[in-house]
């Protein structure tokens, strides 16, 4: 009997091609077993041994630099993304606090650096459990990620996309997410990987029929067009541009 391989995928919308091409690879489901978390999951499953690989946040380097990505595909935005977003009902330099979403590493990281070096603010910042986007006043802010950035941004009266924000800093791409690895995963686990994805982005009208939201989003325009999913040569620079602004926060540099 063969021992299947556990993987780990992001469950929010922005990875239903991907999920939808692996769930329709026979290949691929015959030596794979697939959960369904959020980025801050994926990436403890990873560092705990409980998959061999998964699609996590790019946060995962900062702590751990040797790990291997896996795959070709990623999660990723030139501009605006939409599901990344810091939410306030004051403006920018009168956030005195930010709540940090306990779902993501790299988007929490992402804005400290745009605080400290774009925007030129320095605020406080909390760490957060399930429910805080509904307990943020006065002058405080919170990032939120994924599905929920949707219902929330309705809330608030200044979201700022940090998609955005970062491309107005650096002028490149910015990835979320990529496959990790603590260690290189068979050549052919990596095919199928890359192969079942690649067909979910070739049939992604037929992935969002399969999928059920309330969200009130055109999902075609979101999934063909705002996200990016090749992790070529491009986004292979700018994930090395956030890195290297990750070591200049973890070194103080901005404080």
């Amino acid at each position: 009997m063969t021992i299947k391989s556990n993987i780990s995928i992001v469950s929010y919308i922005n990875t239903i091609p991907l999920l939808y091409g692996i769930e329709q690879s026979q290949e691929l489901n015959k030596i794979i077993t697939l959960s369904k978390d959020y980025p801050a999951e994926c990436a403890r499953k990873i560092t705990e041994n409980e998959v061999v690989a998964g699609l996590a946040s790019v946060g995962i380097l900062s702590e751990n630099p040797d790990y291997h990505i896996v795959s070709d595909m990623c999660i990723a935005c030139e501009g605006k993304v939409d599901s990344v977003l810091l939410c306030s009902n004051v403006p920018l330099e009168k956030i005195t606090k930010i709540h940090l979403d306990y779902q993501s590493k790299t988007s929490n990281l992402l804005v400290q650096i745009l605080a400290n070096k774009f925007w030129q603010i320095y605020p406080a910042y909390s760490t957060t459990t399930i429910g805080y986007e509904d307990t943020i006043s006065n002058s405080e802010a919170a990032v939120i990620i994924g599905n929920r950035a949707f219902i929330y941004q309705k809330k608030f009266k200044y979201v700022f996309d940090l998609g955005l924000e970062w491309y107005k800093f650096k002028k490149s791409p910015f990835v979320f997410a990529c496959w990790f690895a603590k260690k290189e995963i068979s050549p052919l686990l990596k095919e199928l990987l890359d192969k079942a994805q690649q067909f979910g982005l070739e049939n992604i009208n037929k992935a969002i029929n399969c999928f059920q939201t309330n969200l009130i989003i055109d999902l075609h325009e979101y999934l063909s067009q705002t996200i990016k999913y090749n992790f070529d040569s491009r986004m292979r620079i700018a994930l090395n541009q956030f890195l290297f602004e990750i070591d200049e926060l973890k070194k103080g540099e901005y404080t």
